[in-house]
């Protein structure tokens, strides 16, 4: 990084000059810093007469990314996976923020109830100081559901997934009756 500042130039005796200069700092950041953190460079502020030289502070800015969000040590991602994909388990290889590709798998979702979390344990960000050490990388899984079937994907569907009502209670009704979302404190929905 290079820098701006000013030093007092006392080569004329009994008369103090700021002069600019340019000086150029390597900034070391240590892995598992964070935003708002800051770095300090002893003695590298701007010179005033007969003052102590401050120090340079520079505060780090975390840029979010399209993918991942961190807090803490922890980061945090959205995963679409398909309706097959749920029933039956998934694979996935997806990049990290350092450049890694790694292979995370899920065994089948036999409950759901919205988007459910999962945890990659310690493909998370490495904590400051231990660099060895990192957080998790939590998923947060969206199940794909097709938008539509056609007559044969549900005789298919039929064979293979019981619907857990017998063909005598089918029969034996007094009315057939469809539902559809809604929200119940909407105009034209209450009773009376």
């Amino acid at each position: 990084m290079v820098v701006t500042r000013r030093v007092i130039d006392a080569s004329v005796p009994g008369r103090w000059t700021a002069v600019q200069i340019q000086e150029e700092l390597t900034i070391f950041i240590e892995r598992g810093s964070g935003h708002g953190e800051s770095i300090r460079f002893a003695s590298k502020g701007d010179e005033q007469p007969e003052c102590e030289v401050g120090d340079l502070i520079v505060v780090l800015h975390e840029l979010e990314h399209q993918r991942f969000r961190r807090r803490g040590a922890d980061l945090f991602m959205k995963l679409e996976i398909g309706l097959a994909e749920a029933l039956s388990g998934f694979r996935r290889s997806l990049q990290h923020l350092d450049g890694r590709r790694i292979l995370v798998k899920g065994d089948p979702v036999l409950e759901v109830d919205g988007p459910f979390t999962k945890a990659v344990k310690g493909q998370g960000m490495p904590l400051k100081g231990r660099p060895f050490i990192c957080g998790n990388l939590f998923l947060e899984i969206h199940i794909h559901f097709p938008e539509k079937l056609d007559a044969s994907m549900m005789l298919l569907l039929d064979d293979v997934l019981p619907r857990g009502v017998n063909s005598a209670e089918i029969r034996d009704v007094d009315a057939v009756c469809t539902f559809a979302d809604a929200d119940p404190f909407a105009q034209g929905l209450q009773a009376g």
